[in-house]
């Protein structure tokens, strides 16, 4: 899988980019790659996660 910024990762599982955020800082997604001074690439794992937040977001979370 390549790369996706966080936006279009955003698009692709129907959450906020601030919700992806949160997640990743609750530890529910795994690190983004931060190449300097680049964007968020948020790795192929993250895409997996990150679709099934929308449970989590349908329960009145961020």
């Amino acid at each position: 899988m390549q790369d996706v910024g966080i936006g279009e990762l955003a698009r692709q599982t129907g959450l906020r980019p601030s919700a992806l955020r949160y997640y990743e800082s609750l530890g529910l997604l795994p690190a983004a790659r931060r190449p300097p001074p680049a964007a968020r690439r948020p790795p192929p794992a993250a895409r997996v996660a990150a679709g099934s937040g929308r449970r989590p977001r349908c329960a009145g979370s961020p």
